[in-house]
């Protein structure tokens, strides 16, 4: 026999070339009897096997073109007897046919339609070994550029579907090239809608205007499910073996080659999948799911430890090597993990390069390890701080002490020092317009300001606690009960001023007696005139006489009504008034405030003198007098909401609630003085007890409320509330963190627990966030060689993004102090530890490149993932949470119930814009939630289309309704907060959309590449939208040759 007639079974990948006839099979690479991995054993071969008999044959998993180039394309398959389940091992050896034709069979498409009459230039025979579960990988070269073929495999008498694939253009091409580019399709989540718009959109099938589809890896997700969301086209995932997750967590995980196995095949049962691979070459690599969730090399990262796993990575790279047909080398006989390599380029004439790289195998261990252990909860970290909400000061120290074990990059680096070698090799010599990276996981720094979001966040609380039912317009009725007990014990200030007002006259029993007539007839609702002979009575029965009696009565009435009038608050200004200028006792200067306050009853007094006349008879003398009805004049002027403010400002700076009231009574009365300027104020403020700050806070609301009173309460409130929270409490807290009083008084219990936020955060470390120094170093490369037009295609974090990669972001932690604290953990058998501090943040470097961020297919939603994190954190929404999520009351619109959605905050946290324009904000932020209150209403019942009550046009009106709700406004104004905190952190991410599912479309061309990002409508109950519902927007990133900028419409 000759070498041809032999199939080498370590790689499995057979070779020919096609020709005008029939032609021969081999391997590529075959008489070079050295493994491609340098193993000195070499790959096993075997003979070819019989050919398949009969009609005994099926093709569950269709057929599949890979990897095309000018002269050749990767074709698979797989067979399995008849009656073998979609998931069965196939047990059989056998050899079946493949043909292709450059003959148009495009309307045979979706079918099994025998093509073997037209001109063939291939009929090959190649293998299906049991070894290999049925799968066959052929490469044909020999082929001709920027052809349309037609294809076919053929076991015994049963054909597969007809496949077609387009080469790559030659190299001297300059037409344009369209792909499409997705990863992450769960099985189990949302739907597979996306793959029917793809075939639907195939509208030209003779000459299809899309080129080939990139799979960015999570092809497959490595756990079982006991239902699926879209269950009515997908059932259940039972693995074969399977082993159990960490608990909680009821699921098992693949580990075995047959259980990865199952997965593909499961997955590439799905006839719509089938139909995209039938219609469109694919280029692919993996993530970390076609292994273990956010895997490096061996290593799972379901428990700390982070245990490696050796045989389960080899169980892994063979089945993906089985089912993902690539132009890859694989040996069999090495021993090792890295006995396949995945990344590699191909060329689309001088028009577009694409380099995939592979991300999972040679990557070190993430910065952080989980099983770090926090040296204040004595607990193991786990993935948050770690790898998700990382410090990104503790990710610097981490860095560091990795590169001080290890020369540069060793132990920081996702791709190795080979591949990164080989990527800036490619990188550099490439001479095509555009240089696309196939990768898996984003570029874009993605940071979180945490001291800023706790200033904004906090700030925000305060103002929407201080114009609240419960804030400064219910401050008045707190303070005046509880300081009526101070200034009148045993008795109501309105009893008092009576008192005062006739003890002159009759003496202080008679005075009382008179009293407490007007004020019980008062209490039991009696008007004027029975409040006057109430106390005509009272007075007579004493044994006064008219007119004496009726002229007291008068007085008495006069008197009390006055009191209730003006309010406690006055009176009490009054009494702070006296006391500033040193009158003996509260009693004292109370007696002198009933003066005031009786005789400014007297239509006849003249203001100010007989008000300090009558303080002056009470007892006071001249200049408590007069501070004391000054005091009360402006006690009156400025009203009880500006009093009020002042206490509220000084609360809110963690003052004492009787502190906070004597103060404010104490800038009230020193208002009063004609030459009073804001010091003097905080002075009166201190020296009632408040610190500083709290003074300067109760003062600047105190001011901004009197500034507003024209404009009435509530601008009052506003006003206030604004110096209070935006103005006071943000910069304090920027500056004093965890130690500002204001952060004290706003997180109560908790403030310890969230002390830690005080600092900046990367949200995601398992992406090239938390490889940082190798990032760089590939921009530096780029930049440091003039090579342009390079832009990413993403996968991995289930959101789309759009943005500019820097050889160094603008804000990066870049120094870091390390002081020592002490710890109680067993950890730390010292009882010290040290912490990071960043100290130094960069001004910002030079855009080397773009990064364009697909959605998963169906995967669930980084919004999603960032909720359950938050609710860890943050179980009732009070702080942390709101950087996420708010939940959001839907009023009943008959005849649907009331309901409550989810608000994705986490867009403007990360920088979405939003109009400045409030009216047209709400509507923005409205729409964020159309897909929650689409699968709401679905579950309702509410059809998509058809009768007079369809899905999106109810959606639309519950969008417009929330909107116009004032009841909205609260959310949309921390949405816009938040938009210009995250636009400042992050302002080179140019589209967020951390919501959806979904696919793009990229065209590029000799000027320009533009990206469609496709985003996919919501499952309507267990079923895919329908046709016309698949595609809920469109949102087009256009990068201009020549520039590292990405501009989105």
């Amino acid at each position: 026999m000759k070498r041809r007639d032999f199939i080498r079974l370590g790689g499995l990948l057979t070779v020919s070339a096609a020709a005008l006839g029939v032609t021969g099979c081999s391997i590529d690479g075959e008489d070079d009897p050295t493994s491609p991995f340098g193993s000195p054993t070499p790959e096993p071969i075997r003979d070819m096997p019989a050919p398949a008999p009969g009609a005994d044959w099926q093709f569950p998993q269709s057929i599949v073109s890979a990897d095309p180039r000018p002269d050749s394309i990767i074709l698979w398959t797989r067979i399995a007897p008849a009656t073998a389940a979609i998931t069965d091992l196939t047990t059989v050896d056998a050899a079946i046919r493949l043909i292709v034709t450059t003959a148009d069979h495009s309307g045979d498409l979706g079918s099994n339609a025998d093509i073997s009459a037209s001109t063939l230039v291939a009929d090959v025979q190649v293998p299906a070994y049991a070894d290999f579960d049925g799968s066959v990988r052929h490469k044909l070269t020999g082929l001709s550029a920027s052809t349309v073929y037609f294809y076919q495999f053929i076991a015994g008498t049963v054909r597969s579907n007809v496949g077609r694939f387009k080469t790559a253009q030659a190299a001297t091409s300059t037409n344009n090239v369209k792909f499409i580019f997705m990863s992450c399709q769960d099985w189990n989540d949302n739907h597979w809608g996306a793959f029917d718009q793809i075939v639907a959109d195939d509208t030209t099938p003779a000459t299809p205007d899309v080129d080939f589809i990139v799979h960015l890896g999570d092809y497959i997700y490595e756990t079982d499910s006991t239902a699926a969301v879209e269950s009515s086209r997908h059932s259940a995932i039972t693995l074969p073996t399977g082993q159990a997750l960490q608990p909680p967590s009821p699921r098992k995980s693949a580990v075995t080659r047959d259980d990865y196995r199952y997965l593909y095949k499961l997955y590439r049962s799905d006839a719509r999948i089938q139909s995209v691979h039938e219609r469109f070459p694919m280029i692919a690599v993996w993530d970390d799911h076609e292994f273990s969730d956010d895997c490096w090399g061996a290593a799972e990262t379901y428990t700390n430890a982070n245990t490696a796993m050796f045989e389960r990575r080899r169980n892994a790279n063979r089945a993906w090597f089985e089912f993902m047909p690539a132009d890859v080398t694989y040996s069999e006989v090495n021993p090792g993990i890295e006995n396949i390599k995945i990344y590699r380029d191909l060329k689309f004439g001088a028009t577009m390069h694409l380099v995939m790289t592979d991300e999972r195998l040679y990557r070190q261990d993430h910065l952080i390890p989980e099983s770090t252990v926090n040296p204040l909860s004595c607990a193991q970290l786990g993935r948050i701080n770690s790898r998700y909400l990382a410090p990104e000061a503790s990710l610097l120290s981490a860095e560091r002490q990795k590169e001080a074990g290890a020369p540069q990059l060793t132990l920081i680096s996702i791709l190795g020092p080979t591949q990164r070698d080989w990527w800036k090799s490619t990188m550099k010599s490439s001479t095509s317009t555009w240089k696309v990276w196939g990768n898996e996981v984003s570029l874009l720094r993605m940071g979180l300001h945490g001291t800023n979001a706790l200033a904004t966040l906090i700030p925000l609380g305060i103002f929407g606690s201080l114009t609240g039912a419960t804030g400064i317009s219910a401050i008045p009725a707190q303070v005046s009960a509880s300081v009526a007990t101070q200034i009148a014990p045993g008795a109501t200030p309105a009893i008092m001023t009576v008192v005062v007002a006739l003890t002159p006259t009759i003496g202080q029993a008679f005075a009382t007696n008179a009293a407490v007539a007007v004020a019980t007839s008062a209490g039991g609702g009696g008007n004027d005139a029975a409040k006057f002979t109430a106390a005509k009575t009272a007075l007579m029965t004493d044994g006064i006489t008219d007119p004496t009696a009726t002229a007291l009565a008068t007085a008495a009435v006069g008197a009390f009504n006055k009191a209730l009038a003006v309010g406690n608050l006055p009176i009490v200004t009054a009494v702070t008034g006296a006391m500033g200028q040193g009158a003996a006792t509260t009693t004292l200067a109370g007696t002198g405030a009933y003066a005031i306050t009786a005789k400014s009853a007297d239509p006849a007094a003249v203001i100010p003198n007989d008000l300090v006349a009558a303080g002056m008879a009470a007892g006071l003398n001249l200049a408590q007098a007069t501070a004391a009805t000054g005091g009360y004049l402006n006690a009156i002027a400025v009203g009880d909401i500006t009093i009020a403010a002042a206490v509220a400002g000084a609360g809110a700076a963690n003052a004492n609630t009787t502190i906070a009231a004597q103060a404010a009574f104490a800038i009230t009365a020193q208002d009063a003085s004609p030459t009073a300027m804001t010091a003097h104020r905080e002075g009166a403020a201190q020296a009632a007890g408040l610190t500083l700050l709290q003074a300067q806070t109760a003062v600047a609301a105190y001011e901004a409320a009197k500034a507003a009173k024209p404009a009435g309460a509530a601008t009052q409130i506003q006003s206030a509330s604004n110096q209070i929270a935006f103005v006071k409490a943000k910069a304090d807290i920027t500056t004093n963190k965890s130690a500002s009083p204001f952060y004290l008084k706003a997180t109560g219990p908790s403030a310890a627990a969230v002390a830690g936020f005080f600092q900046k955060f990367l949200i995601n470390a398992d992406q090239w966030d938390g490889y940082r120094k190798e990032r760089t170093h590939l921009m530096n490369h780029l930049l440091d060689n003039g090579i342009q037009n390079v832009v990413a295609i993403t996968g991995d974090i289930h959101a789309f993004f759009a943005g500019e990669v820097y050889n160094e972001f603008a804000g990066e932690v870049t120094d870091i102090t390390t002081p020592t604290i002490a710890t109680a953990c067993p950890a730390y058998p010292s009882g010290t530890t040290t912490t990071a501090i960043e100290s130094t943040a960069s001004a910002g470097g030079t855009a080397a490149m773009v990064d364009l961020v697909v959605a998963g297919i169906s995967s669930t939603s980084l919004f999603n993932y960032y909720k359950e994190a938050a609710d860890g954190l943050d179980p009732t929404n009070a702080l942390i949470g709101k950087l996420v999520y708010v939940p959001v009351a839907v009023p009943a619109n008959a005849p649907f119930p009331a309901f409550t959605v989810n608000l994705d905050l986490l867009d403007f946290t990360l920088g979405k814009p939003l109009s400045p324009v409030t009216a047209t904000a709400a509507g923005q932020v409205a729409s964020q939630l159309a897909d929650q209150i689409k699968r709401k209403l679905a579950g309702f019942g509410l059809p998509e289309t058809g009768g007079p009550a369809t899905l999106d046009a109810a959606v639309s009106g519950y969008i417009a309704g929330l909107a116009a709700n004032p009841a909205f406004a609260s959310a949309v104004g921390l949405a816009m907060q938040l938009s210009a905190l995250g636009q400042a952190t992050n302002p080179w991410l140019k589209h967020i959309d951390t919501e959806a599912q979904g696919y793009a479309v990229v065209t590029a061309s000799a000027a320009a590449m533009t990206c469609q990002f496709k985003k996919l409508n919501p499952i309507v109950g267990n079923t895919a939208p329908s046709a016309s519902r698949r595609v809920v927007s469109t949102t087009t990133a256009t990068v201009t040759a020549g520039t590292a900028a990405v501009v989105i419409s």
